[in-house]
């Protein structure tokens, strides 16, 4: 029996974690938060297999790293709310593409 897994969640803005940070851990990257200049590592995500950004055409050649992506959508959106949405999706090997 194959077994398909979809989980989808929301990133925002809260006291007890600062986005980059909640991001850099979840994507398994280190990533330096420019308000703070404080460097957010990785941790122990050794289970992680792929961690892909993926932008829609139009998007600013500028905005093509995790880096600079994040600083920007961090910068532009200090309300509070969803910033980010995490799309993961565990799939059976009889379902790969």
């Amino acid at each position: 029996m194959s077994i398909f897994y979809f989980q989808a969640r929301e990133y925002t803005r809260h006291a007890k974690q600062p986005l980059m940070a909640t991001i850099a851990y979840h994507a398994g990257v280190a990533l330096k938060d420019p308000t703070t200049k404080k460097r957010y590592g990785v941790g122990q995500k050794s289970r992680l297999l792929d961690a892909t950004l993926l932008l829609p055409d139009p998007t600013p050649s500028h905005l093509n790293t995790r880096q600079k992506l994040w600083a920007t959508v961090d910068s532009n959106f200090p309300r509070q709310g969803c910033l980010a949405l995490q799309l993961v999706m565990i799939m059976p090997d009889e379902l790969s593409v």
